[in-house]
C-alpha cells in the first residue's frame, strides 16, 4: 500500500512540475577550441510571459523579445499587459524547410530569425561552424 501512495505522490509531482516549466536556459559552447564562444540561451517563456528568442548578427549577440502571456491565472487585472511583438517578415529556410519569422531585435531594430527551440541551434554563431553544443558542465535552468 505505502509503495502505492509512493509512486502515485511522484507521478503528481512529476505531471505538476511539467505543468509548471515553462522554459529553459542552456549553456552553449563552441566545441572547436580556436573559437570557444559560449552563452546562455533561454528558449520559451514563464507562466506570466512568452518569448522569442534570436541571435542578432548586428549586435553579436542573443536577444529576446517578451511579451505578457494573457492566459496566464497569474496576470493581475492591474498589470500592464506587454502586447506580442509584430513580425516584420517571413523568410523561407531551403534547409529544413520551415519558415523563420523575422523580428526587429529589440537593441539595434535590425532584423532576427526567431529560433524556436534548443534543437535547432546547432551552429556556433561566431565561427559558422556546426560545433555549438550545449555546456554540459554547467547547470540547465528552469524559466517560470
Amino acid at each position: 500500500m505505502r509503495s502505492i501512495l509512493g509512486v502515485l505522490l511522484v507521478a503528481c509531482l512529476i505531471v505538476a512540475t511539467a505543468w509548471v516549466y515553462a522554459g529553459d536556459g542552456v549553456s552553449m559552447k563552441c566545441d572547436r577550441r580556436e573559437c570557444g564562444y559560449e552563452s546562455l540561451v533561454i528558449f520559451g517563456g514563464g507562466m506570466m510571459f512568452e518569448q522569442a528568442t534570436g541571435y542578432c548578427q548586428h549586435c553579436q549577440d542573443f536577444v529576446y523579445l517578451r511579451w505578457t502571456r494573457k492566459e496566464s491565472p497569474l496576470v493581475a487585472p492591474d498589470i500592464k499587459l506587454v502586447p506580442p511583438p509584430t513580425p516584420i517578415g517571413e523568410v523561407w529556410d531551403s534547409r529544413s524547410g520551415h519558415s523563420l519569422t523575422l523580428y526587429p531585435c529589440p537593441r539595434c531594430q535590425k532584423p532576427f530569425a526567431e529560433i524556436k527551440a534548443q534543437e535547432d541551434l546547432k551552429h556556433c554563431p561566431a565561427c559558422k561552424e556546426g560545433t555549438f553544443k550545449p555546456d554540459t558542465t554547467k547547470p540547465r535552468l528552469a524559466i517560470d
